[in-house]
């Protein structure tokens, strides 16, 4: 990890606290743990208060409808075990199904687009654009090198055992080493565009490849190897590209149509390759001399057969077949002032609709240059007093 750190220091980035004053510095990644266990909101926020008399939590449980009477939400259905059950709100309904699923239940249960709700027999209760405005950041990873050196060729009960001591490798986030951000395209706020993560072993290997359904595709990972490779993994954190959520059916059972219509505008194509061409300058530092680095080129097949590989279209033929979503959606439900163009208004109560609040990504109006975990935590905390504040000033 060290001699990576150098290298991006060789090209100008001091080592820092990217979540601390200055987030352009190169830095370990930090994650969430509770020693050697994984610390999310689940482990954190829920476990603990697992016994308060006040608190239910319904397993294997399938909410199918937020029960509305003259504008004001009174409770929920939802199903068990094969039975259908309610929930009553004495004072609130609080939807937080996340960027995916709470507009489909919004949908499901007649606020959301006209149109759309049209289509599938569902009557319109309010007219909000519930499941436009979906944006989701663009992970690629499609740069590779090996080097001389092997990580972690360890038996899994060797690994078990340094878990146990809260050591590598199953303590890592997806045995990343590092992390920095840019600004490639020099926006006018100055916050970082694109995320740079660089991983190494064990989770670099042919498995990667098992994220691709296409076997051209899954096949190209198969020169990796898991104990010596390193890959550069870029997030585009700002994209311009907008998609959308939609009913597959009013059948709640059926899963949402999903279109995070990544590249749709072809700045965000641009602004990786950007990143990718800075980044090759890695590979003329001294740090990666020493770790005897060589770049890694995978065979893809749309890509070789028309382009020359690495050349700026080799690279954007490659960004198009290699990125997936970086699931860190939001938009669908979004706040604002106004009914035309957002779902919440500043108090995340639902336009038109009484006693019914989102809590999750989904209302944030406009990415965030970095992961919305936290910000999705700051979300439920707000929320949280803004509820005490109106019921128990």
């Amino acid at each position: 990890g060290e001699e990576l750190i150098n290298a991006f220091i060789e090209l100008g980035k001091n080592e820092g606290d990217y979540n601390g004053a200055d987030q352009f510095a190169v830095s370990r990644v930090q994650t969430l743990l509770d020693y050697n266990t994984r610390s999310g909101t689940a482990h954190s926020y829920l476990r603990p208060i697992l016994n308060r008399t006040n608190l239910v939590i319904s397993l294997e449980s399938l909410a199918t409808k937020i029960l509305i009477s003259d504008h004001v939400a009174t409770g929920i259905e939802f199903w068990k075990n094969g039975t259908k059950y309610t929930a009553s709100a004495e004072k609130e309904v609080i939807l937080s199904a996340g960027v995916i699923n709470s507009p489909q239940l919004l949908m499901l249960s007649g606020i959301g687009p006209k149109d759309e709700l049209d289509k599938h027999g569902i009557d319109t209760i309010a007219d909000l654009p519930v499941g436009q405005n979906f944006v989701d950041q663009v992970y690629f990873q499609g740069i590779f090198y090996r080097t001389n050196h092997t990580f972690y060729n360890n038996t899994f009960m060797e690994d078990l055992d340094l878990w146990f001591q809260n050591k590598r490798p199953y303590t890592d986030f997806d045995t990343y080493q590092l992390i920095t951000f840019y600004n490639f395209n020099e926006n006018a706020t100055n916050t970082s565009d694109i995320e740079v993560l660089i991983a190494g072993p064990p989770n670099n290997g042919p498995s990667i490849g098992k994220s691709y359904t296409n076997t051209n595709y899954s096949q190209a990972f198969d020169v990796l190897n898991t104990y010596s490779d390193i890959s550069i993994d870029l997030i585009l954190l700002l994209p311009k590209s907008i998609g959308n959520v939609r009913l597959a059916s009013a059948d709640p059972r059926d899963f949402p149509l999903i279109d995070p219509n990544l590249f749709s505008d072809p700045e965000d194509l641009e602004t990786m390759y950007k990143a990718i061409e800075f980044l090759q300058n890695l590979e003329n530092t001294t740090a990666f001399d020493r770790l005897g680095i060589e770049p890694i080129i995978l065979d893809l097949p749309d890509c070789d057969a028309d382009f020359e590989k690495q050349s700026k279209d080799w690279w954007i033929c490659s960004l198009q077949y290699l990125s997936i979503a970086s699931l860190h959606g939001i938009g669908t439900t979004r706040m604002g002032n106004e009914s035309q163009n957002s779902v919440v208004s500043s108090t995340l109560k639902v336009h038109g609709i009484k006693s019914l609040r989102v809590v999750d990504c989904g209302i944030m109006p406009h990415q965030v240059s970095g992961h919305p975990s936290t910000p999705a935590m700051m979300v439920g905390e707000k929320a949280a007093d803004l509820i005490k504040n109106e019921y128990f000033p």
